[in-house]
């Protein structure tokens, strides 16, 4: 059985580093082999849902651009193999431009729940621009 080497824990103390490190950790996530299918452990969408609420919430409050998060109903969540589950999100700015992004949440063959985050690193851009066009004489 081809074992598959488990990301490792994004530490870092800026925000934007952290997001750069679950970026990579949901490629690696996305590209690992499924293994057996008879000892394979099952991921429902329901409960990678509830993860990716998680997720999105708390990336949200660190990430400064970012007012609300939100997640796409479980049964929209697509299912990578029986242990690996995405998300859609959504970070809306305090502009309300709404950015796209990615939870992945796979299952452990012992049960542990591993997740990972893709999103814009700076989605205010657009607004500031914005701002500026709407406001110039």
């Amino acid at each position: 059985m081809a074992r598959v080497k488990q990301p490792l824990p994004c530490d870092a103390s800026h925000p934007m580093l952290r997001l750069s490190c679950a970026v990579a950790t949901a490629a690696t996530l996305a590209v690992a082999p499924a293994g057996p299918a008879h000892g394979a452990v099952f991921l429902g969408k329901a409960e990678a849902r509830r993860v990716a609420v998680t997720v999105a919430g708390q990336a949200c409050r660190v990430v400064e651009w970012c007012r609300r998060s939100e997640v796409v109903p479980a049964r929209r969540c697509v299912r990578e193999r029986r242990s690996a589950v995405h998300c859609a999100i959504a970070f809306v700015t305090a502009g309300g431009r709404r950015c796209g992004g990615l939870v992945v949440v796979s299952k452990t063959a012992r049960g542990r729940l591993d997740r990972a985050l893709a999103l814009p690193m700076d989605c205010a851009a657009d607004d500031d621009a914005t701002a500026t066009a709407h406001h110039a004489p």
